[in-house]
């Protein structure tokens, strides 16, 4: 997964950079999403009620969980 604005590969939720354990530039935007609704990534759990994955780079909303 890549920011479509500027190409980064860096994210966060709420000021909490959820690319620090895990590498999201081979999985889809679809993916991503799927494995955070699930809590699959262990420093997303806390920040479950934010629903914005932002660009670390340009902070562009990456993400939009419902």
């Amino acid at each position: 997964m890549k920011c479509k604005k500027c190409g980064s590969t860096k994210f966060y939720i709420k000021g909490v950079d959820i690319t620090y354990d895990y590498d999201f530039r081979n999985c889809t935007y679809k993916e991503v999403e799927e494995n955070l609704m699930n809590g699959n990534y262990d420093n997303y759990n806390y920040f479950k009620s934010y629903s914005e994955v932002r660009c670390s780079n340009c902070d562009d909303v990456v993400i939009e969980l419902s």
